[in-house]
């Protein structure tokens, strides 16, 4: 994980509003009445990933947090940068292991509109090949394990 840096890059949108254990502090800015609206267009334009205007604000701070956090070189900056960098790389990690079990559960629909059986063996196989690179241990073992369930005739 890293912070978001320039050229800002949209897919590094910072979405969770708590860490895992459901904690999130509320933090408040009065702005003026311009950039309130600005953030309201940007938001309701729909043209970016932000649903809320709490989204845009919680990403403008993550960035700019992301650019002064690397300039202090006090202990306590350091650490909760490191805090934060791990909790988000958990978060993505954990995340992304979610999607894998998604395609996984999503494969019986596609195969059912595969009339060859061996087709269904190739895709089959080929999304195991894919399934067994992955680098972390539990997603790989639990993804491998869910495939061989659901499609081991396949396999």
């Amino acid at each position: 994980m890293k912070f978001a840096t320039d050229p800002y890059d949209l897919n590094e949108f910072f979405v969770k509003p708590t860490d895992e254990r459901g904690h999130g502090p509320k933090l408040n800015a009065r702005v003026p009445p311009d950039l309130a609206r600005l953030v309201e267009v940007i938001v309701s334009s729909r043209k970016f990933p932000y649903r809320t205007e709490s989204d845009f604000f919680r990403d403008a701070v993550w960035r700019l947090a992301g650019y002064l956090a690397p300039q202090i070189e006090a202990y306590e900056g350091t650490t909760i940068l490191a805090k934060l960098m791990a909790a988000e790389e958990s978060l993505k990690v954990q995340e992304a292991g979610e999607k894998l079990l998604q395609v996984i559960e999503s494969l019986g629909q596609r195969l059912m509109a595969l009339d060859s059986p061996t087709e269904r063996k190739r895709l089959v196989g080929k999304i195991e090949s894919q399934m067994a690179q992955v680098k972390e241990d539990y997603w790989r073992e639990r993804a491998l394990r869910l495939l061989k369930e659901r499609y081991g005739e396949y396999l």
